[in-house]
């Protein structure tokens, strides 16, 4: 008993080669398409696998604390030293002057009360002596 193979029918030749170059073509296009932009664009960028970026920070420290109530510079601006970076709010150092003026006020006017007993007393002593 012989068995029949069939085999299969094989790929036709002539419908790679169109496969074939059509795939070349576009290996060619994509490359020459990247090949320009690297051209255009690229070219100029400069890259680097150890490099690191420096700058100044220096910290800033108010002389007295306090809320700040306005910002006097913008986001990296160049300041010079001694220049107002931040402006606090005043209202709680006001009150505490105007409680140290009505204080001070207070004690003058004890102390202007007190000469003026010691004036007194000593023109009673004056009148006892004499």
């Amino acid at each position: 008993m012989q068995a029949s193979v069939v085999e299969a029918p094989k790929p036709a030749r002539k419908r790679r080669k169109p496969l074939l170059l059509g795939a070349a073509l576009i290996a060619i296009a994509a490359a020459g398409w990247f090949g320009a932009e690297w051209w255009q664009a690229n070219r100029f960028m400069v890259t680097t696998d150890d490099g690191y970026v420096g700058g100044n920070v220096t910290p800033l420290a108010p002389r007295v604390a306090g809320h700040i109530d306005q910002v006097l510079v913008e986001d990296n601006q160049h300041v010079s030293a001694g220049q107002p970076v931040i402006r606090i709010d005043d209202r709680p150092f006001k009150a505490a002057l105007e409680r140290a003026q009505a204080s001070v006020q207070q004690k003058q006017s004890a102390l202007d009360n007190l000469r003026a007993q010691i004036s007194l007393q000593n023109s009673l002593i004056e009148q006892a002596s004499a």
